[in-house]
């Protein structure tokens, strides 16, 4: 493989749009300049360049846009947790008003007993005072005997215990009453601490979810613009590469005209096949070859990879195919590789076997070039010298590859 043919996996990738612009293969009589062409393609890199950064940001606001969004239903999602939690709370506050005002209710009631109690007591004092019986004392030694003494003993005794009892009752039902107001006046407070507090957190959320909307709206916004932008410019790439086409259809047709003006024409005829003899130092790898061309599915076309590895290096190096572009491989690496691209460039002449020598022709040119030169030697007439030369010069003004590399290679082959 020459040199200047060499090729990356990532460069193959990338050459698709390469392959495009070189099928074009109109003619024209002014053909474009290398400086002119140059300036396109530089121009077209460069806007290649800008479109992946504006996928970039596209995507990176898109991310961002699917990230608030998230963000915005889980906020939601804890609000309503958290209105649910202050509509328990608020059910809890009334549950203890109504509480408050039946303790109040009973409060009142109480001290109304209280006071009416206070009253007949009031009202037994009085009764005494009238009947001029200042003390209970006036009522014992009023008796008129003894039995009737400690009748009133006990009568004055009962009368005040129940008296005493009453009021006692009194002030400790009273007592407990004010009791449970202050408790349930210290739930309420705390209700109403806690409902503060859920309010707040609601508050925040809803805050949260405000930002969060704003930074969804600014990435939407910022991602209509990118994609805006990466139409203008991929408008301004489609022009771009419109006018690649064109000066490269020019280069080739001038190209083509000079080679079969005069150049290279003892190569104008049929390419020969065989005639030539292997080295001892390829045919020592027949084994290797056999073994990994099968592999591959490629034991058709042993021949034909020996007769590579003959153009290629005669056998003499570890990259007996030239597949490896210089990196160090053992010959079994660069055999597989070697074998996988030519697969590849005999797949993309459409090559039907081993005796298919036009595709076979195509191809070969293919492992050289790079596969690039399939598709462009297809649209313009299909393989010969001519073309190759013609590609050649097109591809850089001092030469490219080997031009004669299919002779070069078939002269090494044998069919069968």
């Amino acid at each position: 493989m020459d040199i200047m043919r060499k090729r990356t996996w990532a460069v193959r990738a990338a050459a698709v749009s390469l392959a495009a612009l070189l099928c074009a293969g109109a003619a024209a009589p002014l053909p474009a300049s290398a400086d002119s062409v140059e300036a396109l393609q530089n121009q077209y890199a460069q806007l290649q360049k800008q479109q992946q950064q504006l996928q970039s940001q596209i995507s990176s606001q898109s991310g961002a846009v699917q990230a608030g969004q998230t963000q915005i239903t889980n906020l939601n999602a804890q609000i309503g947790v958290t209105k649910q939690q202050i509509a328990l709370l608020q059910a809890q506050v009334d549950a203890t008003n109504a509480d408050m005002q039946s303790k109040e209710r009973a409060i009142t009631d109480t001290q109304a007993q209280q006071d009416y109690n206070m009253n007949l007591l009031k009202q037994r004092l009085r009764a005494l005072y009238m009947s001029g019986q200042d003390t209970f004392l006036d009522v014992l030694f009023s008796s008129s005997s003894l039995s009737d003494f400690f009748t009133r003993v006990e009568i004055v005794r009962a009368v005040s215990s129940h008296d005493q009892k009453i009021i006692n009752d009194l002030k400790q039902t009273e007592s407990r009453l004010q009791e449970d107001r202050a408790a349930l006046q210290k739930t309420q407070q705390d209700l109403f601490v806690t409902q503060g507090q859920m309010t707040a957190k609601q508050n925040a959320l809803n805050g949260q979810v405000a930002a969060q909307a704003q930074m969804v709206a600014q990435a939407q916004a910022g991602m209509q613009a990118a994609q805006q932008q990466a139409a203008a410019v991929s408008a301004q790439a489609t022009q771009t590469y419109a006018k690649i086409t064109e000066a490269f259809a020019e280069q080739a047709a001038a190209a083509r005209a000079a080679a079969s003006a005069g150049q290279g024409g003892s190569f104008s005829g049929p390419v020969t096949v065989g005639g030539g003899k292997l080295d001892a130092s390829v045919l020592a790898y027949r084994g290797l070859v056999t073994q990994i061309a099968a592999q591959f599915g490629a034991s058709p076309y042993v021949n034909l990879i020996m007769a590579v590895i003959q153009q290629e290096s005669d056998g003499q190096c570890d990259d007996v195919m030239q597949s490896e572009y210089g990196n160090a491989c053992t010959p079994a690496q660069s055999i597989a590789d070697g074998i996988q691209e030519l697969q590849e460039d005999l797949q993309m002449a459409g090559c039907t076997g081993p005796d298919d020598i036009a595709a076979i022709q195509l191809a070969l040119q293919g492992y050289n070039f790079g596969w690039t030169f399939i598709p462009w030697a297809k649209s313009n007439g299909g393989y010969s010298i001519a073309n190759a030369l013609a590609f050649s010069k097109m591809k850089n003004s001092n030469g490219y590859g080997d031009p004669y590399y299919v002779p070069h290679v078939l002269r090494y082959y044998t069919i069968g």
